[in-house]
This record gives C-alpha cells, sequence and structure tokens, in this order.
C-alpha cells in the first residue's frame, strides 16, 4: 500500500449479471444487464521508487514480469498512460476486490474499469464516458477477443440497462420478484464460447441464425416483464433462453444440473448467465422462497449463492 502522504489514485467498478442477450449481443441483438453492486473490484495506483509493479489476488510483482492472467489489466494500465500521456516509472497499481474470475460476472472489465480510473485519478485527469469505454474495451479485446462493449458498460452503470450496438438505455423495473446467481464452480470462458457460437454460424448458418434471433427477440419481451411485474413470464423465457443457449452449445453440463436444480425447488425460471461453458446460472423466484432455492442450489453442487432483488442489490 501507498505511504502516508503519496498522491494516490483510486477506482471502483461492480460485477454485472447478464439476464438475457449473452453472445446474440455480439452479432448487434439486444441484451438486459443488471448491476451487481455488492461485488466490486477496487484499484489503488501511486507512485514508489522506479519500477513498476502490480499487485493482486492472482499476481504480485513487476510489472514487465506479470503473466498471462494480468495481461488484460496490464493492458488497461499502459493504455490508460498512452492516453493521457503519462509513464511507467514507478507506478504501482494493486488490484483488490470480491467478483469471481471466470464466472461471466464481469469481472476483467470491472478490473479494467477500476484501474483506468486509479490511474487517470493519479494523474488529475477527468476521462470522459467514452474515453473511459475505449480504454476498457481495449482491455477486454485481450481478455475476450471481440467483446460487444457490454461488460464495460455494465461495469460502470448502477442501474438494469437495455444495451445494443455500444449503446445503453436504463431499464425501468417494477419486478416484485428476486434472483438467484448460484456459482457451478466450473471456470468458463468467454473466449472460447464466443468462438464456438461462430464456428456454428459457419457450419449451420441458417438454423443458429434463428436460435439467435429469438435470443434476441426473448431480450425485448423480458424487458416488458420488467416493466410490468411479470415474474411467471420472465421465467417461462428464461428457461427458454437456457434451453437455446445450450442448442448453441455454449452450457456446461454443471449449468444444466443447476438451472434444474433451481427450477425443481420453485423457481420461476432459471438459465446460464455471462459466456457459459461453466460459471454462474441464475433464477427467477419469489421473494419468499430465495432462501429455499438458494439452499437447493447449494445441495446441487453450487460453490456460492448470492440473492438480489430485481434491481442488483443485495436482499
Amino acid at each position: 500500500m501507498p505511504r502516508v502522504g503519496r498522491a494516490v489514485g483510486r477506482g471502483s467498478a461492480h460485477a454485472k449479471l447478464i439476464l438475457f442477450g449473452e453472445h446474440v449481443v455480439v452479432y448487434g441483438k439486444p441484451a438486459v444487464a443488471l448491476p451487481l453492486r455488492a461485488m466490486r473490484m477496487r484499484a489503488t495506483a501511486w507512485r514508489e521508487g522506479t519500477e513498476p509493479r502490480f499487485e493482486s489476488d492472482h499476481y504480485t510483482g513487476p510489472l514487465a514480469a506479470a503473466p498471462e492472467i494480468v495481461e488484460a489489466p496490464r493492458t488497461a494500465i499502459e493504455e490508460t498512460l498512452r492516453a493521457i500521456g503519462g509513464d511507467l516509472e514507478g507506478l504501482t497499481v494493486a488490484v483488490r476486490g470480491n467478483i469471481p474470475l471466470g464466472r461471466g460476472l464481469g469481472s476483467s472489465a470491472a478490473a479494467a474499469g477500476a484501474i483506468v480510473d486509479a490511474v487517470s485519478r493519479l494523474h488529475n485527469v477527468t476521462l470522459s464516458g467514452g474515453e473511459h469505454f475505449a480504454l476498457v474495451q481495449l482491455a477486454e479485446q485481450v481478455a475476450h477477443g471481440k467483446p460487444s462493449g457490454l461488460d464495460a458498460l455494465a461495469t460502470t452503470i448502477p442501474s438494469p440497462i437495455r444495451f445494443q450496438n455500444a449503446s445503453a438505455v436504463p431499464v425501468p423495473v417494477a419486478l416484485d420478484a428476486c434472483f438467484v446467481i448460484a456459482d457451478t464452480g466450473v471456470h468458463g470462458s468467454t473466449r472460447q464460447a464466443v468462438d464456438d457460437v461462430r464456428t456454428s454460424l459457419e457450419r449451420d448458418h441458417d438454423a443458429t441464425m434463428t436460435i439467435i434471433d429469438t435470443l434476441g427477440d426473448l431480450s425485448d419481451l423480458a424487458i416488458t416483464d420488467l416493466e410490468t411485474n411479470e415474474a411467471r413470464s420472465l421465467g417461462a423465457r428464461m428457461t427458454q433462453a437456457h434451453e437455446l443457449l445450450s442448442a448453441l452449445g455454449v452450457s456446461h453440463p454443471a449449468l444444466d444440473e443447476l438451472v434444474a436444480a433451481a427450477t425443481g425447488a420453485g423457481a420461476l425460471g432459471a438459465k446460464l448467465t455471462g459466456g457459459g461453458l461453466g460459471g454462474c446460472i441464475v433464477a427467477v423466484v419469489e421473494r419468499g422462497n430465495a432462501s429455499a432455492v438458494a439452499a437447493a442450489l447449494q445441495g446441487a453442487g453450487a460453490i456460492q449463492t448470492w440473492s438480489i432483488t430485481s434491481t442488483g442489490t443485495p436482499l
């Protein structure tokens, strides 16, 4: 940590939950995302000595020797310095947080966003929203290949959003039900899942495009459900979306088991969230049933669960 009296820059960004639209957002379809404000990545930047350093739970040491797992954060540091005219000499950036990695909850985008803010604030530079987004996207390209931009925005906007083609608008949620998120414990790969969907398009374009179109339609239908408090309809759409995502090849047996466990315990519907091939599921449940569904998910193998309101705050 920086010594007392040193100039310090700080940044923070929250996790996100994709309710609908993962994968199809890459093809210009809409997505719906909620903020997970209790899960955050925090970054601190300061100067000390001459050697640039990086500190995190996964690596602490010289920035030049950082392993591949922190290549995206390193990109966020270097690109921010390039944008604001700063230099690496003596810079230390420390990142800490409680967003699990590889679970589709936006850990890489949140870390990048926190770093961009910390480094720019250390230099007393205020970035515009567009400048911040562009810098986070550069880090996300390293992490995921060709990101849609959803995570870069959803980890900074503190309200539910509809996202399409790099633009986000707020969604006025009136849903009285809540959501239970469950972690399979399986590390997902957004990059691999995106590549798999692209391969499916190349192999069977028409059938795959039909699935993509339907998933995009479900996003906007779900927004109507959120706005009009139609929890049962929303749940049915979530389960349908999971089946379609499974047909795209981005599910995983552990995800399927948790979806079945959630609906078997009384959830109104459930689906994978995020990149897939592991990671998390989300179930919509009546408020009085959240604890029972969470217990059933833990009994089915979930290593962790979180219960949130329909706007993303913890229950």
